[in-house]
């Protein structure tokens, strides 16, 4: 972006991750040991598709930004929340003889 302009969505976790980085390895400062969720809507883009489209990132301590692109979970136990959600969306269930394989 141009100076005046307001950042995206994407820069802004960007920052945010960056942050949770440098509390997490910085001498002398509690590390900021949490995964955050980004989200919000670009006012401006440089591809008008992109304007008003609702956009989700998240950050971790290590200052990892990911998009998520159709769902995302954090917290104890988000890999089974993530499949959970994964299954709900593509209309699939889980396996009961083999935890986590698609059926």
């Amino acid at each position: 972006g141009e100076w005046g302009e307001p950042p995206t969505i994407e820069q802004v976790a960007r920052m945010a991750g960056q942050f949770q980085h440098y509390l997490t390895r910085a001498g002398g400062i509690r590390p900021l040991g949490c995964t955050a969720l980004v989200l919000g809507v670009d006012p401006v883009a440089d591809d008008e598709k992109e304007v008003g489209v609702p956009k989700i990132f998240q950050t971790d301590p290590g200052g990892v930004v990911e998009p998520c692109t159709s769902h995302c979970a954090a917290g104890k136990g988000c890999d089974a929340v993530a499949k959970e959600i994964g299954s709900i969306i593509t209309g699939r269930t889980f396996s009961s003889e083999e935890p986590g394989a698609l059926s």
